[in-house]
């Protein structure tokens, strides 16, 4: 939102200038309304000596005085409808008005992830007794062109807005608020179709026939924006990270903004790291009055900008409407032929839904098409996405699988066959996010259909993978039933990875306990690794974790293990486990191995690959063909140094 000192800036100066949007549709800040009898004596006062230095101005097409605009969906600020007129276009000429000079520069610069936000924050008085946004299809508009496909497409948006108003001079009609002021200038069209409304009440085909407002007063001179967005299905961008891109994306440096340091800068406030491939950026420039602006790329932004700045200041400089005073803009229904009064309360109502309906599809359109919904929270580190139902809980994958979540309900799952949480089964990202149990416990985890290959592996789990910086801790999984009797593929590379947690675990899991089952066994080629919290971990910490469920692993070659079925490079401090392992070889040349930690361990001949058992307990029972364990069961290439164990139990 904006500060307060914006909401005010130059208040004296915003009570004749517009605060309607630049070309993108954005608002100056709002002006403040006198509230006392003094202040409105004032401003009165005020206004009747400004009168003094008014001239007579001649009103022609081009000044847009007298015209009709439809500002709810114009594309700009100057997009009058000239097809079908309110008042008579040879009439119009002949109103009498007025000029004022001016001189005043003014610019400012927005951030916002929500378009909502930006719809919201960026309000004009219209005259139907509350506040409302103009020109919301000019918004849409230049939005659009800066990214140049839809943002739907997209997860996650950042906008970022730089405008400049340049004011050289006001014209308005004389008495313009007055109706008396339009009698005898309507069109014979408008008249008509009066008529035909008072009988078939058809407001919005009205509307959008001759639009909803009269161009009272309005300013000219210059006017700039320059959109800079930013769009990821992956990178978070809410309102958390405003002030980190309010500092990246300098607009008087804008050819050396990069799109690595963002993600850098975004990763750092989530503690996760993101790579400039998975930004994408937009960027456009729209200028009227004064000079082309030469220049829509960012890398020539600066000098583009300071160019067509210097064009005015030249007394021959182009000078264009550019925006509208606070009242300027004259609700059709205030001005009413008297014959046609009883019309005026309908009208201002049917207004009022005609807003909301366009605004509400402008909003579902820059929404993302699977935008769901949290119990609360923004994803980052200090307020994670809220978890209270298994809905929610399958959101992950479709939100963000480097975000923050926390549970705050138990969940129970009701799948039959549960779908793991990205990872290699669904071919999406690892996760990299972290999930906060917060004491509470999942249950009801089940599956008994075969899984899905991917380049010969097989993962299955909560997750598919936990990826390097992925964090699961303080949670409980109970009820488990993991039965599955394949993949029958007779493939001799095939791998199977299979936990309750995840298929495969690179990242960090703490404080976790599995109560249940964990079952695969088919005789056929191929190797499965199956743990009662992972298939496998692969330079992963598991602390104060706790398997209590049983676990069987079965194929060609079976590596079974109470927490994981296979280690390289882990580290394993203060866990425990009480369920029994079986692992079985079902071909001849293969080999089984189980154990109450990890069925085997690889501890290769560099140090990266050596796993660390510390104070780790085994009361279950590991029964192997070939290699049975308390704590690990089959050793692959190296050897156990003492250094790599201690406080070990069987």
């Amino acid at each position: 939102m904006l500060k307060s000192a914006r909401r005010v800036l130059l208040c004296a100066v915003c009570a004749v200038i517009c605060i309607i949007a630049l070309a993108i549709g954005l608002a100056m800040p709002k002006v403040t309304y006198a509230e006392s009898n003094e202040e409105v004596r004032a401003q009165s006062a005020a206004a009747q000596k400004e009168a003094q230095y008014a001239v007579p101005f001649a009103v022609d097409e081009q000044s847009g005085l007298g015209l009709n605009i439809n500002v709810v969906k114009a594309e700009a600020v100057d997009d009058y409808n000239t097809s079908y007129s309110v008042l008579d276009p040879a009439k119009i000429s002949q109103m009498p008005a007025s000029r004022i000079n001016r001189s005043s520069s003014q610019s400012y610069t927005y951030y916002t992830s929500d378009i909502e936000d930006l719809v919201l924050d960026f309000k004009l008085n219209v005259n139907i007794g509350g506040e409302m946004v103009a020109f919301i299809g000019a918004l849409k508009a230049n939005l659009e062109s800066a990214l140049g496909v839809s943002y739907s497409n997209y997860l996650y948006k950042f906008f970022s807005v730089l405008e400049h108003n340049i004011l050289r001079y006001n014209s308005y009609l004389n008495d313009y608020s007055d109706p008396d002021t339009y009698e005898g200038y309507f069109s014979d069209s408008f008249l008509n179709d009066l008529e035909e409304l008072s009988q078939n009440e058809d407001f919005d085909g009205f509307f959008d026939k001759y639009g909803t407002h009269i161009i009272g007063s309005a300013n000219y001179g210059g006017r700039m924006a320059a959109s800079y967005v930013l769009v990821s299905d992956t990178v978070i961008l809410n309102s958390d990270v405003s002030s980190v891109i309010s500092q990246e994306v300098d607009f008087a440096n804008l050819g050396n903004v990069s799109l690595a340091s963002i993600a850098e800068s975004i990763g750092a406030k989530f503690g996760v790291n993101y790579s400039s491939g998975e930004l994408t950026r937009g960027f456009y420039v729209e200028s009227v009055g004064g000079d082309s602006f030469i220049s829509g790329l960012p890398s020539n932004f600066e000098d583009s900008y300071n160019d067509w700045l210097s064009s005015f200041n030249s007394s021959g400089a182009a000078s264009v409407l550019i925006n509208y005073t606070n009242d300027g803009l004259v609700p059709i229904w205030d001005i009413l032929p008297a014959s046609y009064a009883g019309l005026s309360d309908e009208m201002e109502t049917a207004f009022e839904t005609y807003y909301d309906n366009f605004e509400s599809n402008i909003i579902s359109e820059f929404k993302s098409t699977n935008d769901v919904d949290f119990a609360g929270g923004s994803g980052s580190v200090d307020d994670p996405f809220q978890i209270s139902n298994a809905t929610q809980l399958k959101n992950i994958p479709e939100v963000s699988m480097n975000a923050n979540y926390i549970l705050n309900n138990n969940v129970t799952l009701t799948d039959t066959n549960w779908v793991p949480l990205g990872g290699y089964y669904r071919e999406t990202p690892e996760f990299n996010g972290t999930l906060n149990g917060n004491g509470k416990t999942i249950s009801g985890l089940r599956r008994t259909a075969d899984i899905t290959e991917k380049n010969h592996g097989f993962y299955f789990g909560l997750f598919g993978c936990i990826g390097s910086e992925g964090v699961v801790k303080d949670l409980t999984l109970s009820n488990v039933y993991i039965h599955m009797d394949g993949p029958e593929v007779n493939d001799a590379a095939a791998r199977v990875f299979v936990g309750a947690l995840a298929g495969m675990v690179h990242g960090t899991v703490q404080d976790v306990t599995v109560n249940g089952t964990v079952y695969n066994d088919v005789c056929t080629n191929g190797i499965v690794y199956a743990g009662g919290l992972a298939g496998a971990a692969y330079l992963a910490t598991f602390e104060d974790c706790t398997n209590n469920a049983d676990v069987t692993s079965g194929r060609y070659t079976g590596v079974g293990g109470g927490l994981v079925g296979y280690s390289t490079g882990g580290s394993f401090r203060y866990c425990e486990n009480t369920g029994d392992v079986l692992a079985r070889c079902t071909g001849w040349g293969g080999h089984a191995s189980a154990a109450g930690i990890s069925g085997e361990i690889y501890q290769g001949d560099t140090a990266i690959n050596m796993t660390t058992f510390t104070s780790c307990t085994n009361s279950g029972k590991p029964d192997a063909q070939n290699y049975p364990g308390g704590i690990f069961g089959d050793l692959t290439e190296g050897e156990i140094y003492s250094k790599t164990t201690s406080n070990i139990y069987s």
